[in-house]
């Protein structure tokens, strides 16, 4: 692609959920539970579901993933550990944590300042890269906690 493939930009306006699921179309990006009451939808990149959300006031572009292994509330200062070495040392996702059920799910959060608006390729370039950057935490999780020797009782979920 050059330089004159790239279509024009728009100016900075409002972002809408309606904008981020075209986006989506144009990347061939599968996306389900689009909600426009609650400005959210999701889709799956490498395995993870993603939910991608607009917040108000102000307003956020809010990507946010569980990862599907739940670990034991046993290995808590070992996840503590790592989702600490992940935030010092990566940009983003950062990555946190909650309790279930004596179980612990692992977050992975990206947000984007949004409340001034957004150009169709700055909103494009955020939402992509984003998405993309999902990945990283996912193999990073894999390496520290191996899947095999975790319960395999939940399946991702974006809601606590």
């Amino acid at each position: 692609m050059t330089a004159t493939d790239i279509p024009p930009d728009s100016p900075v306006r409002p972002v809408e959920l309606a904008q981020i699921a075209e986006i989506l179309d144009t990347e061939h990006l599968h996306y389900f539970d689009y909600t426009p009451e609650t400005a959210s939808l999701k889709t799956i990149f490498n395995g993870l579901e993603i939910q991608i959300s607009l917040t108000q006031n102000p307003l956020y572009l809010v990507l946010r993933t569980t990862w599907e292994h739940p670990i034991s509330s046993s290995e808590a200062p070992k996840l503590l550990a790592v989702t600490n070495e992940w935030n010092q040392t990566q940009i983003m996702p950062t990555l946190s944590f909650y309790e279930k059920d004596s179980e612990l799910y692992t977050v992975f959060i990206r947000t984007i300042f949004a409340e001034e608006g957004l150009s169709n390729h700055q909103l494009a370039f955020n939402l992509l890269s984003s998405i993309e950057a999902m990945a990283p935490p996912l193999a990073w999780l894999n390496t520290q906690f191996p899947t095999e020797n975790l319960s395999n009782t939940a399946k991702a979920s974006t809601n606590e």
